[in-house]
């Protein structure tokens, strides 16, 4: 039979799942040959496993943080390097993922330094053109265990919307606005700097007392 604990741990888990309707959560466990990845919401739990080089996996994810990180980057490089970390964490879950439902995404290790809307699906989008995606550090427990909040300015979320860089429009990013939203409804606290209201004077007024800092934009 099982344990007090077990049971407990087990409720721990179901409880949260069954109140993910809209989203669908993706665990990545590391190990030294293959990496194992949990798909799990209302629907259920399913469990994958990818026969990969823990040294060959993070040495490309490092390469593909570094190219997303300079703007000088060639995008046939980002793109190139984005399909292949696809192929090998995303396209053999694919089946499990519902277009309409967002991507909680809990990565392990050097796995949460991959920037997941830029990886490229074998049609050519990007991930972020398909789901709406955020990055947890452990979805299932942290609202439970960690209510309780220090005084001050928790969270401060800014949404520029579309914007000019150097006399060039650029369009508000896809499903930007959604994630902003997401993250605000998580943080009844947040103070949500939008469009006008956020400036580079504000911003930098209000990062200092901030603990958390979310940017839904270029």
């Amino acid at each position: 039979n099982p344990t007090p604990d077990l049971n407990r741990n087990l409720k721990r888990v179901t409880e949260p799942l069954e109140k993910l309707r809209s989203g669908t959560l993706i665990s990545f466990v590391v190990f030294p040959k293959s990496v194992n990845i949990w798909v799990a919401d209302n629907r259920g739990i399913r469990n994958f496993q990818v026969t990969s080089d823990s040294a060959v996996l993070q040495t490309e994810v490092e390469h593909f943080f570094r190219l997303c990180s300079d703007p000088n980057s060639s995008l046939e490089k980002v793109n190139m390097e984005g399909s292949r970390l696809y192929e090998r964490l995303l396209a053999p879950i694919e089946s499990a993922l519902a277009p309409d439902r967002y991507l909680a995404i809990e990565a392990d290790g050097f796995l949460s330094r991959i920037p997941w809307p830029a990886l490229m699906a074998r049609n050519g989008e990007y991930l972020g053109q398909r789901y709406m995606t955020e990055s947890t550090p452990g979805l299932l427990f942290s609202k439970s265990e960690h209510n309780s909040q220090p005084s001050g300015l928790q969270a401060l979320v800014a949404y520029p919307g579309g914007v000019e860089f150097d006399g060039k429009p650029y369009p508000p990013l896809p499903h930007a606005k959604e994630e902003a939203d997401f993250v605000v409804r998580h943080y009844p606290s947040a103070l949500y700097l939008q469009n006008e209201s956020l400036t580079k004077t504000e911003l930098l007024r209000l990062l200092p007392n901030a603990m958390i800092f979310h940017f839904a934009g270029h």
